[in-house]
């Protein structure tokens, strides 16, 4: 009898064929680790047809597409636990589990916070439950397929389902896009009056509390016909990202990271956090991120010991912090994950005060920005920071960007900032 969980070699696929058989399938997702720094690995991983679902969407928790009662931790809690069981190889970097993403007001939810205001159309969490993937070796040139189940019949049955759809080939094949069609329309949220009125009084916040600096964000859309969400995201890349796509109800998600938030393996916790590497944030984040994070990773830890903090050599625009201990034993890989959300670099600092301003005066759902994505087996947990979302659902494409603002502000040229970075995430609207 084959032990758990099975591989099998996958030859003559590439990643890119196996990415278009499967895109098309309910709850496809593909993690791209192709030009990725070496702390996210060098595997990518492919997947669809999970066998069940975890949401939130607004003040609705949904499990395998109907509504709970239960709080979005306890039913989290409870939808990870049917993944625990499943085997575990540990030289392969994803054996079957759970993979998706949590964004930002997800995080929230999951920490008792109450839902924002407004309204978006996208999940604030999409989890699934992936007993089979496509796993690529970059550095080895390989492919497998590896598959799970309660036993080693169910799990051969379900790779079967898997390489007969390798077997059939790419569902869609590109078109070129027209290079002469006439400047999309681009809509922003908030707009200028909205995002002015947000900074005035995040100016009269910042200085009459004690608080460094907060984080605000502002969301684009264009409107695109011929955008492709897959293309994009198997076209454009940048060196040191990790990339993820998801697609569920007919829209799709796309994401990118650059640092991992935290990783867990045999007990050990690792969190990794960037930030820019002049003097000014350098002795900000020292103070805010070392003190806060250090103190709420310290009570995940064996015997409440404090972690060791490590401050990594900057490179030309970033710095590293890099925090380790043991996690206890009676923390599991979910208490863990939520001790570090939503991430403190992304809200501001005191990160609890800074949640507070967002809870007051921001209507507009951050969606994935400043959350996380990642995967999580029956062992191990990894989960990395959000910069980026695109969706083409309806032939849009839409981005989210951020800054940090403190006590002095200056309005106009922040309306400036946050009007070129949009110009730079649409470079068409020029």
């Amino acid at each position: 009898m084959p032990r758990l969980p099975i591989a099998i070699p996958v030859g003559g696929r590439s990643f890119e064929d196996t990415v278009l058989a499967f895109s098309d399938l309910p709850g496809f997702f593909c993690i791209d680790a192709r030009r990725a720094h070496a702390s996210s690995g060098r595997c990518s991983i492919v997947s669809a047809l999970p066998t069940g679902t975890f949401s939130i969407a607004g003040a609705f928790v949904t499990t395998d597409g109907h509504a709970t009662i239960d709080n979005p931790y306890s039913a989290l809690t409870r939808f990870a636990g049917r993944a625990a069981a499943m085997a575990r190889d540990p030289y392969l970097p994803f054996s079957g589990g759970i993979a998706g993403y949590i964004g930002f007001e997800g995080a929230r939810a999951l920490r008792g916070k109450e839902p924002a205001r407004g309204f978006s159309r996208h999940s604030q969490c999409r989890l699934g439950i992936y007993p089979v993937a496509a796993l690529f070796d970059h550095a080895e040139g390989t492919a497998t397929l590896v598959a799970n189940g309660d036993d080693a019949d169910e799990a051969e049955e379900r790779a079967n389902i898997f390489l007969e759809i390798l077997k059939s080939g790419p569902r869609r094949t590109w078109e070129s896009a027209s290079q002469s069609r006439e400047p999309p329309d681009l809509r922003v949220a908030p707009d200028d009056a909205e995002l002015k009125e947000i900074l005035l009084s995040a100016r009269q916040w910042l200085r009459s509390e004690s608080v460094d600096r907060i984080h605000l964000v502002r969301h684009s859309q264009r409107f695109e016909q011929e955008g492709c969400a897959l293309r994009e995201f198997l076209d454009s890349t940048k060196d040191g990202e990790l990339r993820a796509m998801f697609t569920h109800e007919g829209s799709a998600y796309m994401v990118s990271s650059s640092e991992a938030l935290i990783r867990t393996e045999d007990r050990a916790l690792r969190s990794t956090l960037s930030f820019a590497a002049d003097e000014e944030c350098d002795r900000w984040t020292q103070r805010s991120i070392s003190e806060e994070v250090a103190s709420r990773l310290a009570q995940l830890c064996e015997g409440g010991r404090p972690l060791s903090v490590r401050l990594d050599p900057p490179t030309e625009s970033a710095r590293r912090m890099t925090f380790e201990g043991t996690l206890s034993h009676e923390i599991s890989a979910i208490d863990a994950l939520m001790g570090l959300l939503p991430s403190h670099r992304l809200t501001g600092a005191p990160h609890e005060r800074a949640l507070d301003f967002i809870d007051a005066n921001e209507s507009i759902h951050r969606s994935l920005y400043g959350g996380a994505f990642g995967t999580m087996d029956s062992s191990k947990l990894s989960f990395n920071t959000v910069q980026r979302i695109s969706s083409a659902a309806d032939g849009s494409l839409g981005t989210t960007v951020g800054l940090d603002v403190t006590e002095d502000v200056d309005v106009e040229e922040t309306l400036e900032r946050f009007a070129s970075l949009i110009r730079e995430a649409h470079p068409q609207t020029d």
